[in-house]
């Protein structure tokens, strides 16, 4: 009767001991590390928004140019190049880096910035030249 009741604890014991390591190597995860899904902040941010486009154009010395205004969608994605979005216009993509919620032109030297006021908002200028610019105005689909 001992023995059945060692032989019992030691085989608890062992099983009790062998255990964690054969779980964790059933489910791929190495050592005592937590199997953990890390995801890219930008995702919230990336999508289509349908946007108010303001523009306004200049020409020569002329004061007031023309002015426009219409609606837009807008696509946000995420760049290869890490805190970096593409935003696709329709005329065409800007690349800008992502710092908190606020947008900067990438590389800095372009005419373009703006900001995101929540995850499904956003308002940016952009300026080809002295003589054209837009501003974007509107929320997520």
């Amino acid at each position: 009767m001992k023995k059945i009741i060692i032989s019992g604890i030691l085989c608890f014991v062992i099983c009790s001991a062998f255990l964690p390591a054969v779980t964790r190597s059933v489910h791929k995860v190495a050592g005592n590390m937590p199997n953990t899904i890390t995801s890219d902040y930008r995702d919230a941010y990336t999508g289509t928004y349908f946007c108010n486009r303001f523009c306004n154009s200049y020409k020569g010395n002329r004061p007031g140019g023309n002015y426009t205004s219409d609606t837009v969608s807008v696509g946000i994605t995420k760049d290869a190049i890490d805190s970096v979005l593409q935003i696709n216009t329709g005329q065409q993509i800007l690349k800008m880096k992502l710092l908190n919620k606020t947008l900067q032109a990438y590389p800095k030297n372009e005419h373009f910035g703006g900001k995101f006021f929540n995850t499904d908002s956003i308002n940016f200028n952009f300026a080809a030249g002295r003589t054209y610019s837009c501003t974007y105005k509107g929320k997520k689909k």
